[in-house]
């Protein structure tokens, strides 16, 4: 319905309840009262487009912006109470299903889930995970631009193999980064790996030299990856991307030599910033 057609059938409405009613159908609203954040929520006005003809409805002195009718009725909230131990407080408090706002870097994803009342963690299920995933593969702009700190040898040795390749440096960077937290930090035997990297030779040189910041941009499903990996070992995105990148500089520097484990990797990762490149 356009705006003239809703004025229209706006003012044809013979009583207060039934233009309340209509634009609550066509939603053209807006909600001022607050129980708690976030706002009272949408569902709770469905109720009103069944209430009986004779609801006493109060209109409210125009607004500058024009004027606007309110109805005295309260509708009374329904939540749903039930008694567990939520595990991120370890008590067995009172957690109520509520609408929360959880934030995607720069964006936020609305949904309605259970939450406790004494530390306000929420329930991420399945569900809600595979919906936040289908909204977030929407997006065709970055949601996070996380900054992390290179040597120069690091920023040199990067160019290199990004041109190697036909990749700019930053493009790379979220390659290795998506190589590592995709095939790399699961693997059975990733600490023995990691530690073997962490203590070669090639780490030091890339520790060489000034240290400086460079922007990374970073799209949903990357960001995913990485959330999840900083909130299980308790880092910022920039040293999740560090460390990221680093181990895959190091594998590519010491492919040739007899850990064959290392070599492996090395050889897919090789293969997997070829496909990236390609699809660039």
């Amino acid at each position: 319905m356009t705006d003239e057609e809703f004025s229209k059938q706006f003012h044809l409405q013979s009583t207060p309840l039934k233009k309340i009613q209509l634009a609550i159908r066509e939603g053209r609203y807006t909600i001022w009262e607050r129980y708690n954040p976030p706002n009272f929520s949408e569902e709770y006005l469905e109720p009103v487009l069944n209430l009986p003809d004779k609801t006493p409805v109060t209109r409210k002195a125009p607004r500058k912006s024009g004027g606007a009718w309110y109805m005295k009725k309260k509708v009374k909230k329904k939540v749903v109470n039930t008694k567990r131990l939520c595990p991120h407080c370890e008590d067995d408090s009172d957690v109520t299903q509520k609408k929360v706002s959880i934030i995607v870097g720069s964006e936020s994803f609305m949904t309605t889930t259970m939450v406790c009342e004494k530390c306000g963690s929420y329930a991420l299920t399945p569900k809600i995970r595979k919906e936040m995933d289908e909204w977030g593969r929407k997006f065709t702009k970055n949601v996070i631009e996380p900054q992390p700190i290179f040597s120069e040898s690091t920023h040199r040795f990067a160019e290199e193999m990004a041109n190697q390749h036909g990749l700019k440096k930053v493009p790379l960077f979220r390659a290795l980064t998506a190589f590592y937290l995709n095939h790399v930090v699961n693997l059975e035997d990733f600490q023995e790996i990691k530690n073997y990297c962490d203590k070669h030779p090639s780490r030091k040189l890339l520790n060489k030299g000034e240290r400086s910041k460079v922007s990374v941009p970073i799209r949903y499903l990357l960001y995913r990856k990485i959330q999840i990996f900083s909130d299980v070992w308790k880092v910022p995105h920039s040293k999740t991307i560090e460390e990221a990148v680093l181990f895959g500089l190091t594998a590519l520097s010491s492919k040739e030599e007899n850990f064959a484990k290392l070599k492996v990797i090395a050889e897919s990762l090789e293969q997997f910033i070829a496909d990236v490149a390609q699809a660039a």
